[in-house]
């Protein structure tokens, strides 16, 4: 899985294609368990998601916030935090994302739509309760929150955001890659939440992944497109935000039956 250098998926032409060569040192066995349907999401958008839950550095049973829960990261990303036993803030602006939030187990849902700090209010008050509160002057909680939280969305405001429903002195993981990374002073300094960026896995990070979603049964939502003439249909509909989870082009479905059947004997 994976071996194709980085950016190699969007920079250059010739990877919609029947056939890749790739550098069997930074390639991943895919182990039983998981189907080659599953697995083609999983070298990119797995392989970073892993790494920001990880890289939140949480223990089981502390809070994870994910701002963009419900796309083809975040649903993953849901699922691995769940299944490691931490408790999951899953917050999404698109009526499909928070469907999907749900569907992967996420302990609390937000819809980002609203006044930001309604939203803030709500992710404190799920995870401190009613009575345990701790709002500054201003409405904003000043020390309560997520202990940690993994940015998956490009929207301007996500990292202000992310970094809002974050307790004070907690981390914010930053995965999306805007042109400009926005987020107010206040969030930094004040209220002093630490940001640290992450792309995706190493090799044995890579293989500790797909050992986790075969032994966990981590679900990759899909949509599959059937043949090479359909990757402008696919590219519309993913560009449409209708998208839930990931897209892919099945070149050969006769290879999918064959894995069927290998398994099923």
């Amino acid at each position: 899985m994976c071996g194709i250098p980085l950016g190699l998926c969007g920079a250059f032409d010739g990877v919609f294609a029947e056939y890749a060569v790739v550098d069997s040192r930074t390639s991943t066995v895919i182990p039983d368990g998981v189907s080659l349907l599953a697995a083609a999401p999983l070298g990119c958008a797995g392989r970073t998601a892993w790494r920001a839950v990880k890289q939140a550095g949480l223990k089981q049973g502390q809070w994870l916030g994910i701002v963009g829960s419900g796309g083809g990261l975040g649903h993953l990303a849901v699922q691995f935090a769940t299944k490691m036993g931490l408790k999951v803030v899953g917050i999404e602006a698109r009526d499909e994302g928070l469907e999907l939030t749900r569907e992967m187990g996420a302990d609390v849902v937000v819809d980002a739509r609203r006044d930001k700090d309604e939203v803030v209010s709500e992710v404190g008050k799920a995870v401190l309760g009613e009575d345990g509160k701790d709002i500054d002057h201003n409405g904003l909680f000043a020390t309560g929150g997520v202990d940690a939280t993994v940015n998956l969305s490009d929207a301007d405001d996500a990292a202000g955001l992310a970094c809002a429903i974050t307790k004070m002195h907690g981390l914010m993981v930053q995965v999306a890659q805007p042109l400009e990374v926005k987020i107010p002073f206040m969030e930094l300094i004040l209220r002093d939440v630490r940001v640290k960026g992450s792309l995706q896995c190493s090799g044995e990070e890579s293989e500790e992944m797909l050992q986790f979603v075969a032994e966990h049964g981590v679900k990759v939502k899909m949509t599959p497109f059937y043949g090479l003439d359909q990757v402008e249909e696919l590219e519309k509909v993913v560009s449409s935000g209708k998208l839930q989870g990931r897209a892919a082009i099945i070149i050969d479905p006769h290879q999918l039956q064959h894995e069927k059947e290998i398994v099923r004997h």
